[in-house]
């Protein structure tokens, strides 16, 4: 394996990896002869492995191994070590403590398109590892989790990179109290080896086109504007993370960025929200299996079984398959849900309903003006008089009643009166005398 290849992916880069599994990758690598670099002292993160404080891990069960639990068939899937993107220039293959997103994401998709596995246990114990190609194998196993079961047993370990990892499936495990996850931060070293060369009598000379080729070269010390580029990017890199988890397990981003990337194990980590019960492989296997004929019951996976991997059913889709089960229509009407069918039947009688109310409502409004009009015209009223009442919005009865004043005032109004006194003239009432004078009367 070659070392200065491992070196490449973590000096300078963003990591989603516990301070203390980077101190000791690099203790390991200087070991070796093969890095002059100094280590930086990560004392100060004061990380904690477990509750005893020492590093522990898990005995490595079988790739892919199917754990035989009341007839269902569950893969189990190690996520062991160090996490890379790929594999390639670290030995061909997942070994050495390393274990590549890439046969990581090939393992689960075998596992959900073989037709005999009903479900997927991740059994993850990892320190974590690069944050490039995290969130893609992370939204890879939602994605199949959204299809076919997929559980998280950490036993002993999943932080940072390994937890976002678990926080992809329905539910995690921690095989004991001293079971940890956490750490949802982000780290990046820069490896400043110009003081080592200079004491070796090395001197190097760099030519780039660009000016920030060289930013980061360890053959100097870095400056303002690589260290705030480093640390734009680690933050980016890190929010990411965090909002991921959020979303993942239903947490307020607050209470996530709250952690300050601290690590937690046991009830500390049930408390949190980082993890959902303590429970043996045994156990693990027993709830997994109950989430899986619950998702059964439930007709939200069953498509599975019956091929490759299809896409998510649709909430429509979910619904006619609800309807079309034996019992689906009398489980709908018992909740009070009406059948589209029904439903629209309902919806034309009472439009047809309203349209006749609003009919009869019509022709009674206009029975009730011909009334009137009619009783106006036997009164003798003018067009004037006939269009007030109507207008006035009186019924029948009130028209009646009204029409009566106006034509007795009417009549009224046209008898005769003299204004004319029988103190005028000859002192004959003026109507007696050209009464008389017509009659030849003196």
């Amino acid at each position: 394996m070659s070392i200065t290849h491992i070196l490449t992916e973590i000096i300078n880069k963003p990591l989603l990896i516990t301070p203390a599994k980077l101190e000791t990758i690099l203790s390991l690598i200087g070991s070796r002869g093969e890095s002059a670099a100094s280590l930086p002292d990560f004392s100060k993160f004061n990380h904690m492995n477990s509750v005893s404080g020492q590093e522990i891990r898990a005995e490595t069960r079988p790739v892919n191994s199917l754990g035989d639990f009341d007839e269902l068939n569950i893969a189990v899937i190690p996520v062991l070590g160090s996490l890379v993107a790929r594999n390639h220039g670290m030995g061909g293959g997942d070994s050495s403590g390393l274990r590549s997103y890439r046969t990581l994401m090939l393992d689960i998709n075998a596992a959900a398109n073989d037709r005999s596995v009903a479900g997927i246990m991740l059994d993850l114990d990892s320190f974590g590892g690069m944050s490039a190609g995290c969130e893609r194998v992370t939204r890879f196993i939602a994605d199949i989790n959204a299809k076919k079961p997929v559980h998280a047993l950490v036993d002993l370990n999943a932080y940072s990179a390994a937890y976002s990892i678990a926080a992809a499936c329905s539910r995690i495990h921690l095989t004991d109290q001293t079971a940890g996850v956490g750490s949802i931060g982000c780290i990046a070293i820069h490896c400043d080896i110009s003081a080592a060369n200079e004491k070796a009598g090395l001197h190097y000379t760099t030519v780039t086109f660009g000016g920030r080729k060289d930013q980061f070269s360890p053959l100097r010390p870095l400056d303002k504007d690589a260290v705030d580029a480093l640390r734009k990017s680690v933050t980016a890199h890190g929010m990411r993370f965090a909002e991921t988890v959020a979303e993942l397990r239903n947490l307020k981003i607050a209470d996530v960025l709250a952690t300050e990337a601290g690590t937690y194990s046991g009830q500390s980590a049930l408390d949190a929200g980082l993890a959902d019960d303590i429970a043996s492989f045994d156990e693990a296997l027993a709830i997994l299996a109950d989430d899986i004929e619950t998702r059964k019951k439930t007709s939200f996976s069953t498509t599975f079984m019956e091929g490759s991997m299809p896409e998510a059913l649709s909430t429509k889709q979910r619904m006619e398959k609800l309807l079309t089960a034996d019992d689906g229509p009398a489980a709908i009407n018992e909740l009070g849900f009406i059948p589209a069918t029904e439903a629209a039947a309902a919806a034309e009688l009472a439009e047809k309903e309203s349209a006749t109310a609003i009919q009869a409502a019509a022709d009674a409004v206009r029975a009730q003006m011909i009334d009137i009009a009619e009783l106006c015209q036997l009164a003798d009223l003018s067009c004037a008089d006939t269009v007030a009442t109507l207008k006035s919005g009186m019924d029948v009865a009130q028209a009646k009643s009204d029409i009566q004043a106006k034509k007795a005032r009417k009549s009224t109004l046209q008898t005769l009166t003299s204004t004319i006194t029988p103190l005028s003239g000859d002192g004959k009432h003026p109507l007696i005398a050209s009464c008389g004078s017509l009659a030849g009367l003196k």
